[in-house]
C-alpha cells in the first residue's frame, strides 16, 4: 500500500489510528520492557475537556461568599456530599463516595499555572506539553518521559504500545523528538479489522537505496508495526474481561476497554481518556450535573472492576482539565473561563485526603480569577517520581524545571531500602529501628525509603510494612484488627493477645527502669529511655499477652498499634482512649432519641451533624463549639424526619469520624 493511501485510510476512520515513529529501522525486540522498568504500574488520565468548574465540583458549602458569587447556580449545602466540615462534592459525584470512604481518593485543590491562558486550545497545549504560558513546545510531557526512559523506542519498539489514547486525535501528548510514542484506538476489534485489511506481507525483495526505497522501508515498518500492535491489542481484548457493568457512556466505554485490555495481559504505562462538554457558559446546572455523574459513575465502575480483577493496586487514575471557571456566575446561568481548580487522584496507591487550602473567594488574581496554589506540573512530577519512581534529574529534564512532587501518592521504588543497598531485608529492619529510637540519623534518601506510608514520620507502622514487603505481602491477608486495651499496672504494662496486631509502639515518661518481660514466640522488643518497639520479623501471630516489667514510676504518654496492613490504631489505656473516639450510638436503631457519646483527648472545636444517605444535612447537633478534654454525652432527639438510615459525622481538629444511625418511627 502506498504511503498516501495509508494516511488517507487511517485518517478517515474514527475507530482506530496507529501512530508510529518515523524511523526507518526494522522491528527488533527489547531487552528490558516498560513493564519491568516502570514497576508494572499504570497511569490513566481522564481529561475533562472544556474547563471543569471546580467550585461546583468541590463545594465550599460553609463559605457565604460562594453563595453570594453564585446566587443561581450554587449547590446548596444540604445537597453537597460532605467530605469534611467545609467542603462537599457535587451530589452527582455520589458514585465515587465509595472510593472516598475506602481511602482510595485524593483531591488536590487550586491547581493552575502562572499567567493563566484562557484559550481552550492554547491552555490545552500548555497542559499537554507542560510548558510555561509563554513557551511553545512541539512535544508532550508523556512522550518526553517515555523517550527519556526508552531512548531507542523508535529503532527498538516494545512488544506492547507504550501509550493508548481514546476519544481524541490530538497527538501532542504522544509526540516525542524522534517520533510518536503510542496508539490511538477507540475500538480494538475495528482497529484490527482496519489493519488486517491493509496489511501487505510481501517483503521478499530489498528496497533500492534511493529516496523511493527509503519511503518503501518506512511504509513496511508502519505496516509491520501496525499489524503487530493490532494483534497485541486484539489478543488482549479477546483474552480480557469485565466483571461489572459500566455506565452506557463514552467515558464508561473507554474505561471498560482499558480494564479489559489490562485483564487480557497487555501492558501500557499510559492510558489517555477524554470526556468533553465542560465549557459550561450557559445552563450549567443540568449539564454539569450530567457530566459529573458520567465521570463519577465511570470511575466507580472502573475501580470496582479492577478490584475484582486483582489489578487495582497497579492503576493510578488522575483528572486533568485545561482550566477552571470564574468564581462568579455569568448572566446565562453559567460560568466563563477561569483559572485554578481541583483535580482528583483515584486508586489504592493514593494517600487519601484533601490537599491544599480552601479556595479564596475574596482575593482574586488580576483577571478576577481564583488564585492557583499548585502548579499543574507538580501533578506530573508526582506521577513520574512517586508512582513510576523516575529519577529526580529525569523528572526535571522532562518538565524543563523543578516542580516539587506532592505526597498525594506513594513512591514505588526503594520502599523499605533503609540502608540504600538496592535490596530490602533484615538489615533494613534493624536500621529502621535505630532511626525510630534515635540511635542513628537518616539521610534524606534513607528517611524517604523508610517512610513506607509516606506520612512524614518513622514509627512502628513503617516497621510492619517493611516486614510485610520482605515476606511478599502475606501478612496483609491476616485477620483484621479490632480495638484492644492496654493495662498499665504496678510494675508491668500488659497488652492482651489480639488477632490482627502487627506491631506496637509505646511512648513513656517518668523515672523508671525497664526489666525483663514476656513476649509471644517470634516477637522481639527494642527500646531506649522513652520508646518501646515490639514486632515480629517473620510476622508471627500474637499468641499470648505481651508483658513489659518495670520498676519505679512510669506513665504511658502514647500507644500506637499497627495492624498487618500498617494501619494505625490507638488502643484504650486503662479505660481511657488514646485518641478522639466516637462511641456507638445507643440505642441503634432508636426512637425517639439517641445518646451520642464521644471522648476528646484535648480541648477542641467540635462539629456534629446528621446527614441523609444522599448527603443532605438533617440536623446540626453541635455547631463549632469548643469542648474540654474528656467524655461528652449528648441526647439527640430528631424532629420531622422519616424512618430510615442516616450518617452521624463528628469533626474535631483534624479528626473526622462517621457512624450509621437507623431511626424507626
Amino acid at each position: 500500500m502506498k504511503r498516501r493511501k495509508f494516511i488517507q485510510v487511517t485518517s478517515a476512520t474514527a475507530l482506530g489510528t496507529l501512530i508510529i515513529p518515523h524511523w526507518l529501522q526494522p522491528v527488533i525486540a527489547r531487552s528490558s520492557s516498560p513493564r519491568e522498568i516502570l514497576n508494572d504500574r499504570i497511569i490513566v488520565l481522564i481529561n475533562l475537556g472544556g474547563g471543569n468548574d471546580g467550585l461546583n465540583t468541590v463545594i465550599p458549602f460553609t463559605n457565604p461568599e460562594y453563595y453570594n458569587l453564585r446566587p443561581s447556580i450554587a449547590i446548596s449545602a444540604n445537597s453537597a456530599l460532605p467530605i469534611n466540615s467545609d467542603l462537599g462534592l457535587h451530589p452527582a459525584m455520589q458514585p465515587v463516595m465509595s472510593l472516598w470512604d475506602a481511602g482510595e481518593m485524593a483531591i488536590l485543590q487550586n491547581v493552575g499555572y502562572p499567567q493563566q491562558d484562557l484559550s481552550h486550545f492554547r491552555s490545552t497545549d500548555i497542559w499537554r506539553s507542560a510548558s510555561d504560558a509563554d513557551e511553545l513546545f512541539n512535544t508532550g510531557w508523556i512522550a518526553r518521559f517515555l523517550e527519556s526512559e526508552f531512548p531507542d523506542f523508535a529503532t527498538n519498539p516494545p512488544d506492547d504500545p507504550m501509550a493508548l489514547q481514546q476519544a481524541s486525535s490530538n497527538l501532542l501528548l504522544l509526540t516525542a523528538d524522534d517520533g510518536v510514542t503510542g496508539v490511538i484506538v477507540d475500538d480494538p476489534a475495528s482497529f484490527a479489522a482496519l489493519v488486517g485489511a491493509t496489511y501487505d506481507n510481501d517483503t521478499t525483495y530489498a528496497p533500492p537505496e534511493t529516496a523511493g526505497g527509503d519511503e518503501l522501508t518506512y511504509v513496511r515498518q508502519i505496516d509491520s508495526l501496525s499489524f503487530a500492535y493490532a494483534d497485541v491489542i486484539q489478543q488482549a481484548a479477546e483474552a480480557g474481561t469485565n466483571t461489572v457493568e459500566y455506565p452506557n457512556t463514552g467515558l464508561g466505554s473507554q474505561l471498560s476497554i482499558i480494564a479489559q485490555l489490562l485483564s487480557g495481559g497487555m501492558y501500557s504505562p499510559f492510558f489517555l481518556t477524554h470526556q468533553y462538554g465542560y465549557d459550561t457558559h450557559a445552563d450549567q446546572p443540568g449539564v454539569h450535573n450530567n457530566l459529573l455523574n458520567e465521570f463519577a459513575g465511570a470511575v466507580a465502575a472502573f475501580y470496582a472492576d479492577l478490584n475484582q480483577l486483582g489489578l487495582a493496586d497497579r492503576v493510578m487514575t488522575v483528572s486533568t482539565s485545561e482550566f477552571g471557571r470564574r468564581p462568579f456566575e455569568n448572566g446565562s446561568t453559567g460560568t466563563d473561563h477561569g483559572a485554578g481548580a481541583p483535580h482528583f487522584f483515584f486508586g489504592p496507591g493514593v494517600s487519601p485526603g484533601i490537599y491544599g487550602s480552601l479556595p479564596d473567594l475574596v482575593n482574586f488574581d488580576e483577571n478576577e480569577n481564583l488564585v492557583f496554589e499548585y502548579d499543574f506540573r507538580q501533578v506530573y512530577s508526582t506521577l513520574l517520581a512517586n508512582w513510576f519512581g523516575a529519577a529526580e534529574d529525569t523528572v526535571t529534564n522532562v518538565l524543563s524545571g523543578e516542580f516539587q512532587p506532592l505526597n498525594v501518592i506513594q513512591s514505588p521504588s526503594n520502599y523499605g531500602d533503609a540502608n540504600l543497598d538496592g535490596s530490602v531485608n533484615v538489615l533494613d529492619i534493624v536500621l529502621a529501628v535505630n532511626f525510630i529510637l534515635g540511635n542513628e540519623t537518616p539521610s534524606t534518601a534513607q528517611f524517604q525509603n523508610t517512610d513506607m506510608n509516606q506520612d512524614g514520620e518513622l514509627n512502628i507502622l513503617d516497621i510492619v510494612l517493611i516486614v510485610d514487603q520482605i515476606l511478599g505481602g502475606i501478612s496483609r491477608r491476616r485477620t483484621t484488627y479490632s480495638q484492644s486495651h492496654i493495662q498499665v499496672q504496678q510494675n508491668s504494662i500488659v497488652i492482651p493477645a489480639k488477632a490482627g496486631i502487627g506491631g506496637v509502639q509505646l511512648e513513656l515518661s517518668g523515672d523508671f527502669q525497664l526489666e525483663k518481660g514476656t513476649l509471644p514466640t517470634g516477637w522481639e522488643w527494642h527500646y531506649n529511655d522513652r520508646t518501646i518497639l515490639i514486632f515480629s520479623r517473620n510476622a508471627a501471630e500474637m499468641t499470648k499477652d505481651i508483658q513489659i516489667n518495670y520498676s519505679g514510676n512510669i506513665s504511658l504518654k502514647n500507644a500506637l498499634i499497627a495492624d498487618w496492613r500498617g494501619e494505625a490504631h490507638y488502643p484504650v489505656v486503662n479505660g481511657v482512649p488514646g485518641r478522639i473516639t466516637l462511641y456507638p450510638v445507643y440505642p441503634n436503631p432508636f426512637n425517639p432519641s439517641a445518646r451520642i457519646k464521644f471522648y476528646l483527648t484535648k480541648s477542641e472545636k467540635v462539629n456534629i451533624a446528621v446527614y441523609s444517605l444522599q448527603g443532605r444535612r438533617i440536623d446540626k447537633v453541635v455547631n463549632n463549639q469548643r469542648l474540654k478534654a474528656g467524655y461528652h454525652e449528648i441526647n439527640w432527639k430528631p424532629a420531622g424526619i422519616s424512618s430510615g438510615t442516616y450518617f452521624l459525622k463528628l469533626s474535631a481538629g483534624e479528626t473526622f469520624l462517621t457512624q450509621k444511625l437507623k431511626y424507626i418511627k
